[in-house]
């Protein structure tokens, strides 16, 4: 949800000019946002109807660049945060299709090694287009990828996450792994 905003607008009182604007929001750290702060701002008016000549300022930084100094990094961490919970979502999506999959055929699709949904003989494709329309597809796909492995009784789909302190994963090797299975 979005903060409350607070502030003022001014406005001339012959010429019905907008004349200055403050306003301002308090930001609280959440799940989703590992930072807090409050953000102030006022915009002044005046001179109407005269020339006005703009010049690019020389010395600039990134949005980026001034978030990740605000927040010592907290930017990236963001980033991996929301491509988590993107392929969460994902697989979550591929549990529900595979599910019904099994409704339907009384088995799952067989894949007796983890292998790439999306690699072109994965067994998985079975489910498109009845039952998932279209595969999908990691955040940082192809370095990132989903993996399934089925017996035909049982399955487990897993994706590597970027943020290694998540409860929801576990450390396996040298990958932080979500996993989801049939139960």
């Amino acid at each position: 949800s979005l903060p409350a905003l607070s502030g003022d607008v001014w406005i001339g009182i012959f010429d019905s000019y907008l004349r200055k604007v403050n306003f301002s929001f308090i930001l609280a750290s959440s799940p989703t946002l590992p930072f807090d702060g409050n953000f102030t701002s006022s915009l002044e008016l005046k001179n109407f109807n005269q020339p006005v000549t703009f010049s690019a300022p020389t010395n600039t930084k990134s949005l980026n660049d001034l978030m990740q100094a605000m927040n010592a990094g907290n930017v990236s961490v963001m980033a991996a945060d929301k491509n988590d919970s993107i392929r969460k979502a994902d697989l979550t999506n591929l549990k529900t299709a595979l599910k019904k999959y099994y409704e339907i055929n009384h088995t799952y699709p067989v894949a007796t090694t983890m292998v790439k949904t999306l690699d072109i003989n994965s067994s998985i494709g079975l489910l498109k287009p009845t039952y998932i329309s279209i595969l999908p597809v990691d955040p940082l796909s192809p370095k990132g990828f989903y993996g399934y492995q089925s017996d035909g009784k049982s399955f487990q789909l897993t994706a590597v996450l970027e943020n290694k302190t998540d409860p929801t994963g576990k450390m396996v090797g040298n990958v932080y792994l979500f996993e989801l299975t049939d139960k």
